[in-house]
């Protein structure tokens, strides 16, 4: 199961969409961080966020399938990051990047 280690986005310039899916660019108004220290600082939040979801999904999983080991929480959860129904090209706009060719 491929392991997600969000710090490691932080230098590539993308932002992440969904469940997974990363877009380059933004369509937020950026004028109010315009230090690389407080860009760094709203990138860690998101970043933060986006873990904080990983979480909260892995507990509902964990509910849905409570006869389920980790390894069959975690092959859930990266099922769920890939394929989510009703939200194939994310929960934003902008220009899909497919993870597994992007990063690897």
């Amino acid at each position: 199961m491929p392991a997600y280690d969000l710090r490691a986005l932080a230098g590539i310039g993308v932002r992440i969409q969904g469940r997974g899916r990363l877009i380059c660019g933004s369509t937020a108004d950026t004028s109010a961080m315009s230090t690389p220290s407080s860009l760094a600082v709203a990138f860690r939040t998101t970043l933060e966020l986006f873990e904080t979801g990983l979480d909260v999904m892995r507990q509902n999983l964990r509910r849905s399938h409570p006869a389920a080991d980790d390894q069959e929480i975690e092959r859930r959860l990266h099922e769920w990051l890939v394929n989510r129904p009703g939200a194939e090209s994310g929960d934003c706009s902008g220009r899909p990047v497919d993870v597994n060719t992007r990063l690897a």
